[in-house]
């Protein structure tokens, strides 16, 4: 049975860098209301090895989906590959396996609980250059959080050298679907 999202918790890695932009942005461009718990989290000094509460995080995410991301898909999905190349090719660079994109998906599978005490990847392996996740437990993902999590994906791929990595998604639970799946190509 999924956690419910009051009980869920994640690594501060998830919110340092998101967190750093939004207070940037607000120097210039007024942002929504955010609950209490939210404006904390986003004010405070993120150490990105702890654990923070999920529901303060993903409010930030819907926050930066709707009014930065314009609710756009594609938009997340960007964010989220900027964000995880800057990552796995910085201080999360243990993840990734140079010249082995397969290998990486599968370390991506195998970081997940290191993120997220939550929910579980499964990866099926296509062929060589195509491979499809579906995240389980975590049927209640948003689009901001969804483009996020596949943005990640893609960024695995291209800092391990993948050419030409590209991410499809097959199933959105805030649709029909009963949990997010996604194909990636390389």
């Amino acid at each position: 049975m999924a956690k419910p999202p009051s009980a869920r918790r994640i690594k501060g890695v998830n919110v340092v860098g998101l967190a750093r932009f939004l207070r940037a942005r607000r120097k210039t461009t007024p942002l929504g209301h955010l609950s209490e718990s939210a404006e904390a989290l986003l004010e405070e000094r993120i150490l990105a090895s702890e654990w923070y509460p999920f529901v303060p995080f993903l409010e930030i995410v819907q926050l930066t989906y709707k009014e930065v991301l314009g609710e756009s898909e594609a938009k997340a999905l960007e964010m989220g590959t900027a964000g995880g190349i800057q990552a796995l090719g910085s201080y999360h660079k243990g993840f990734v396996r140079q010249n082995d994109p397969v290998g990486t998906l599968q370390l991506m599978r195998t970081a997940w609980p290191m993120y997220f005490d939550f929910g579980e990847l499964s990866l099926e392996v296509e062929s060589p250059r195509s491979a499809v996740f579906t995240l389980h437990g975590y049927d209640d993902v948003t689009p901001g959080h969804a483009g996020l999590i596949v943005g990640w994906h893609v960024a695995s791929l291209i800092v391990s050298g993948a050419k030409n990595a590209k991410a499809q998604v097959l199933a959105r639970p805030w649709v029909t679907a009963p949990r997010l799946s996604h194909r990636l190509s390389f």
